[in-house]
């Protein structure tokens, strides 16, 4: 769909967009350990029937997951000029 929009305003808009694409694309398969790893655990608590495991394995991972993100965030706000340049953006 963003190419479908995007691509109508000319190609440095629609590069800007593969680019972006690559780098959340990228920050969702370097994160991706946080849902897998959950998931399993919470299954096999609430399997044994420990409601209250569960409960507290999901808290655990909410905070665990803002914290991550709050420190990329911070991480990206530092390095985004760096890492679209290596994803081939020149500047104009």
């Amino acid at each position: 769909m963003d190419t479908a929009l995007v691509g109508n305003l000319g190609p440095p808009e629609l590069g800007a967009v593969a680019i972006g694409s690559a780098a959340f694309t990228a920050s969702f398969w370097l994160f991706s350990f946080l849902i897998y790893g959950v998931t399993a655990r919470v299954a096999r608590a609430l399997g044994a029937g420990d409601r209250e495991s569960a409960a507290g394995i999901g808290v655990h991972a909410l905070g665990m997951a803002a914290g991550i993100g709050l420190v990329v965030t911070l991480l990206g706000l530092l390095v985004a000029g760096p890492v679209v340049r290596a994803l081939g953006q020149t500047p104009k």
